[in-house]
């Protein structure tokens, strides 16, 4: 074989490593586009909130706490939050001893997970807290939340 016999093939290599890595790009845009993010801040004034600062509506929620070197525990389902609201956290309202951790999805039900311990941050894709039964999930509106 020579050189002439191998342009066809390199070209079409290109062809198909460009259309790709074009594919995965658009992808990724298409779900960064949608995607909640969803952080725990504290305030004086309100206590915890649980605001939203990513491109779209954080749906199917719940927070639970977690102690230190414990395991996560209370969880409580609260309503979908909007791009760029908040959600006030009243029963946890200046617990300072615990870790928080939410679990949400998108509107196409993509998961993910947001977790804030000692003044840290994450968010991940996909779910990082336990499953519970959903007699085990508080409600945020109730007395008698666990």
């Amino acid at each position: 074989m020579n050189l002439k016999d191998l342009l066809p093939f390199g070209a079409f290599l290109v062809s198909v490593i460009s259309l790709s890595i074009s594919f995965w790009n658009n992808r990724r845009t298409a779900i960064t586009g949608v995607k909640p993010v969803l952080v725990f801040v504290y305030s004086k004034e309100k206590g915890w909130t649980l605001q939203n600062i990513g491109n779209g509506p954080a749906m199917n929620i719940i927070i639970a706490q977690k102690r230190i070197a414990g395991e996560w525990h209370s969880p409580v389902r609260v309503p979908p939050i909007a791009k760029g609201s908040e959600f006030v956290l009243t029963w946890l309202a200046h617990t300072n001893d615990a870790g928080l951790g939410a679990i949400y999805t998108d509107f196409q039900d993509r998961a993910y997970t947001s977790i804030c311990g000692n003044d840290l941050s994450r968010v991940y894709d996909g779910r990082k807290l336990p499953t519970w039964q959903e007699r085990e999930i508080g409600r945020h509106w109730s007395p008698n939340r666990k």
